[in-house]
Parts: structure tokens; sequence; C-alpha cells
């Protein structure tokens, strides 16, 4: 693989050729051939969403003036939501939802912000939102 300079790289492009090279040399010999490829492919597709999540949540968090410490919990919150989401799209997923609100509420997060992330995520991705 070439050396690309990595300071014109984003943040996300230089997680995923970190998961290339670590896959080309620990994996390469084991995989069947073209399997390998569509590993790195699934997960730089899988890294621009989490990416994208990832800049919603802190958008959020600043608007709604959240600790740093914290984020990191409204961040997994918007990944789970998005994993159900994602999973089952054809589905009501209103009692999923409902149990990952009262699971993060429960452990001390702000409900009205849950809520907010929860509108954003489905609008930012375009999933899940009922016409």
């Amino acid at each position: 693989m070439n050396k690309q300079p990595q300071n014109s790289l984003t943040r996300v492009e230089r997680q995923v050729l970190k998961y290339a090279r670590r896959c080309y040399a620990t994996r390469a010999a084991s995989l069947p051939p073209g399997k390998l490829n569509q590993m790195i492919n699934n997960y730089a597709h899988y890294s621009i969403i989490a990416d994208r999540i990832y800049q919603l949540v802190k958008k959020t968090a600043e608007k709604e003036n959240i600790p740093v410490l914290t984020r990191r919990f409204y961040y997994i919150f918007c990944l789970e939501v998005e994993k159900v989401l994602r999973l089952h799209p054809d589905r009501d997923n209103t009692d999923e939802l409902l149990i990952r609100h009262y699971k993060w509420i429960v452990r001390g997060l702000n409900p009205a912000t849950l809520l907010k992330l929860e509108t954003a995520l489905r609008h930012e991705l375009g999933i899940g939102i009922k016409t």
C-alpha cells in the first residue's frame, strides 16, 4: 500500500487507511480473494456514518451546553438508535426506541436532548422518517 501524506486526509480517511493497513498485515493470507476489499469497503461506509453521527452529537451538545465528558454517552445513544433504525427500517420501532430512551434517562441523560438527537439523526441519515 502506498503511503500518502497524512495532512491531506480527513480523520475518517486516516482511520480507514489505518484499518486497511492492519488488515493487510494480519489477515490478507487467510481470507478468500475479494473478501478483504469488501471488509475495508464496509468499514469505510460505516466510518462515514459514524462520523456524521459524531458531528451531529457534537453540534447538538454545544448548543445544549453538555459537558465534554458526558457527550460520549449521547454519542453511544445515537449509535444505538441508528442501529435500530438501520436493521429494521420497514417496521415500527417505537418500543425499541422507547427502551433506548428509558435506558439512557435512567443513567442520567436529559430526555429532551435525547429526543432532539433522535429527531436530528432521523433527518441527517434519512432513515426511519415517517411520511
